[in-house]
């Protein structure tokens, strides 16, 4: 890939439009102004929603749509903690500092054998479901230890964790300047819902009823100044080769 990524921030973002479906999905469309230049661009796009179906992205030049060219497209949405960091670690040197009764410090370094953290297929989400397991290490002499215990400490970071959700492309620009953009994506984890409250008047011949619409975001990501359109109904959606995500609804 191109050096020198173009970083683009919630900053930049020029509004959100939000279509919120009542079965825990929503479409988002953001708008964004980015400076390309001709030929090769590389394009971080960070502070998205960690529950993208990545399937559904597309990103298109509003500026000049046919001068700008999508050659490759990743979501990284693997997250810098604790557990991540193990994740990526497993062969290599790891060390547990631990205080003994007597006040005494114990050090345990060996070779970490497996992940604290695995990923089981599942039927119901692409990405599977996380079960934790215990930790073993091999010593220097051969010897394993099972979910040895202490403060952990490793020589190095590993590569390609990420302080925050981000999808990166490779884009082809035939002609340079600043585009408006829009990039467009199916988030799960959000919903909505509707209350009502009627108050009957004393001799009963009116009705006051209030509405509230509550919405739940567990997305991982905040929408400012959104235009918000809710939706309920029966819904399925597909992203297929489409410019935008598109869902049937029964």
């Amino acid at each position: 890939m191109a050096d020198n990524p173009i970083i683009s921030t919630a900053k930049q973002s020029q509004g959100f439009s939000l279509t919120i479906y009542n079965q825990n999905f929503a479409v988002v469309r953001e708008q964004r102004q980015l400076s390309l230049k001709q030929g090769t661009n590389l394009v971080r796009y960070e502070d998205v929603a960690a529950q993208i179906d990545p399937t559904s992205i597309s990103f298109k030049s509003v500026t000049a749509p046919n001068s700008v060219m999508v050659r490759e497209q990743n979501y990284q949405y693997d997250l810098l903690n604790p557990i991540t960091i193990l994740n990526k670690s497993v062969g290599k040197t790891i060390r547990f500092r631990r205080v003994n009764p007597d006040g005494q410090i114990e050090i345990l370094e060996g070779k970490l054998l497996n992940p604290p953290e695995v990923t089981v297929a599942s039927q119901n989400s692409y990405r599977g479901s996380n079960q934790s397991q215990k930790l073993a290490i091999r010593l220097p002499n051969g010897n394993v230890v099972l979910n040895p215990s202490g403060e952990m400490e490793l020589n190095e970071m590993p590569e390609g964790l990420v302080s925050r959700p981000s999808l990166v492309w490779k884009l082809e620009v035939s002609e340079a300047g600043d585009h408006a953009t829009e990039v467009s994506y199916i988030a799960n984890a959000i919903t909505w819902k509707a209350d009502y409250v009627a108050v009957v008047s004393d001799d009963e011949s009116k009705v006051d009823i209030t509405g509230w619409v509550t919405l739940d975001n567990r997305s991982g990501a905040t929408y400012e100044n959104s235009q918000l359109q809710l939706i309920t109904c029966a819904c399925s959606y597909s992203s297929t080769r489409r410019t935008s995500p598109a869902i049937n609804c029964n």
